[in-house]
């Protein structure tokens, strides 16, 4: 699973990321293990399903680019 984080230290500095970890508990260990305590901790479980990204290339530009 993903889960997103938001960790915030000691000194109240917020750190984000993104972690994969079996459950929420492998996921707060790893983020204890890499960021160190904490005063505050949010996890959220993100859906894990496909994402299709498109971008445009060069060519698409330089297509466009002519036809205007």
């Amino acid at each position: 699973m993903i889960f997103r984080v938001t960790h915030v230290d000691a000194q109240h500095h917020r750190k984000k990321a993104h972690v994969t970890a079996a459950n929420v508990s492998d996921c707060i260990k790893q983020i204890e293990d890499a960021l160190g305590d904490h005063v505050g901790l949010s996890v959220v479980r993100l859906r894990t399903r496909p994402v299709l990204h498109l971008r445009p290339t060069e060519a698409h530009f330089e297509k466009r680019r002519w036809h205007a």
